[in-house]
């Protein structure tokens, strides 16, 4: 198949991969490709013509910046409001997994992209996350191609850990290569030394055994169950980045 050589073909090839290899869900795809298609109509109206692939490799982080500045300001929404701080990171979020792909999957890379920040997202007080929050982010781990296909399932079993037996990360990452598979409750040892009965769900134990199948490293077992790229345990800092996505 001869790969797509515009930027509009580049993005249903994009979302194409997306909706059947990494298999998110169709309100995640179809996020994805509304803020990809905002980018690309302004990239269009910037440059004053349809953009190529290549184009896409030579935008800069100036034309990036641009862009959200525009989306800041409201022009695209029917309201006039412009985007959120948070809807704003979201958008690049989608731009930076679109030329990741662009450079993953049809050579053309463009390291400008990446050193664009994102705006300051104010902190709040901790919300609790809904359940389909939770399997939202969880599906949309896989749409990240610079994840090795057992990352995504250490990911997502890390997730469903957290989410369906409520412990923190540190709590989570103090389980070692003995612990799984999980038994139905897990006795956890939280701060000040506490001691805790903590059910399991069938969701966790299957997240746990999907992710020790697929681990590629060989651990002992006191070792920590979570590992990271290189085969280190896995960091906190990494877990935390990973639900900020």
């Amino acid at each position: 198949m001869t790969p797509p050589n515009t930027a509009r073909a580049a993005l249903a090839a994009w979302l194409e991969h997306l909706a059947h290899e990494r298999r998110p869900s169709p309100r995640t795809v179809r996020a994805y490709g509304d803020n990809v298609t905002a980018y690309l109509n302004f990239m269009e109206r910037h440059r004053g013509e349809a953009q190529s692939v290549a184009d896409l490799g030579a935008v800069t982080g100036a034309e990036l910046r641009a862009y959200l500045a525009f989306r800041r300001g409201g022009s695209l929404s029917q309201d006039g409001e412009g985007l959120s701080s948070r809807s704003l990171s979201q958008s690049l979020s989608s731009i930076r997994a679109f030329h990741r792909y662009l450079d993953h999957r049809l050579d053309t890379p463009n390291a400008a992209i990446g050193l664009v920040r994102g705006p300051r997202i104010k902190v709040g007080a901790p919300r609790p996350v809904t359940e389909d929050q939770a399997h939202g982010l969880i599906a949309e781990l896989g749409l990240d191609p610079d994840r090795d296909d057992w990352e995504v399932v250490r990911d997502q079993a890390v997730l469903t850990l957290l989410w369906g037996c409520g412990l923190r990360i540190s709590e989570a990452l103090s389980l070692l290569r003995k612990d799984a598979p999980l038994a139905e409750i897990l006795r956890i040892t939280g701060k000040g030394g506490k001691t805790r009965i903590v059910p399991v769900l069938d969701a966790v134990r299957a997240g746990i055994e999907a992710y020790v199948a697929v681990l590629p490293f060989a651990l002992t077992p006191d070792e920590p169950l979570f590992r990271a790229k290189r085969g280190g345990p896995l960091s906190p800092r990494h877990v935390q980045a990973t639900m900020q996505t």
